[in-house]
């Protein structure tokens, strides 16, 4: 399906069936999204898919649609991202891979925002063009999932260590050298990530598994 940007093109995003969950526009051809998404404030859409177009823009609007769970803008070319994306307080599953991406608003222009993406547990910034990750990504308290594979990083904050729930972390084909994971001597007296077992594949780092269903590695002698 055809979409641009014409006058007919913002009436339809203003107007959204009242009760519509699910919204995609995967693969398409869409290079550009009207700034202002939305009339008023909308809790009924949960999931919406941009995947696959030519969006080098996601306009700040898009935090209007409060109910959103999942949000799928994989697959453009998108180089940042609404600095308060963090208010959509529902959002579980964020896909942001194969983008321009070169930074990640991990909290908002709101000072008193103490847990920004609280519910967020799938973030995928696989393909963009992240140079570090900002110790912020620690208030992220319900991740489960963080990939950031071919991004241009070098080191991981020590701060992803921390975080309760994490079960998976990818970081292949970055510049990491060394992972910076914290010791017994570390001054900082934030328990570790219970689950941490053992990790798998060091250099190149494929992927760390974080869970406790995981045995640990043999022993040798």
């Amino acid at each position: 399906m055809g979409f641009n940007t014409q006058s007919s093109d913002n009436d339809f995003w203003k107007n959204l069936p009242a009760k519509l969950q699910v919204l995609s526009f995967a693969n398409n051809k869409i290079s550009e999204l009207p700034e202002d998404l939305a009339k008023e404030s909308n809790t009924a859409l949960q999931n919406i898919s941009l995947r696959g177009n030519q969006l080098s823009v996601l306009p700040p609007s898009i935090t209007s649609f409060q109910g959103l769970n999942v949000l799928d803008i994989s697959y453009n070319f998108i180089k940042s991202l609404p600095q308060d994306l963090s208010s959509l307080a529902h959002l579980t599953d964020l896909q942001a891979s194969q983008n321009n991406l070169e930074s990640f608003p991990f909290t908002t222009s709101a000072s008193s925002e103490s847990n920004p993406f609280a519910s967020l547990h799938r973030l995928d910034l696989d393909h963009n063009f992240l140079a570090s990750l900002s110790p912020d990504v620690g208030l992220m308290s319900s991740l489960t999932y963080l990939s950031l594979s071919r991004n241009h990083l070098k080191e991981l904050p020590k701060e992803v260590w921390y975080l309760p729930h994490l079960e998976v972390l990818k970081v292949a084909k970055n510049q990491v050298e060394a992972l910076c994971i914290p010791s017994a001597d570390d001054n900082d007296k934030r328990p570790v990530a219970p689950s941490l077992v053992h990790l798998r594949y060091i250099w190149p780092i494929h992927i760390l598994i974080l869970n406790h269903s995981i045995p640990p590695p043999p022993t040798t002698t």
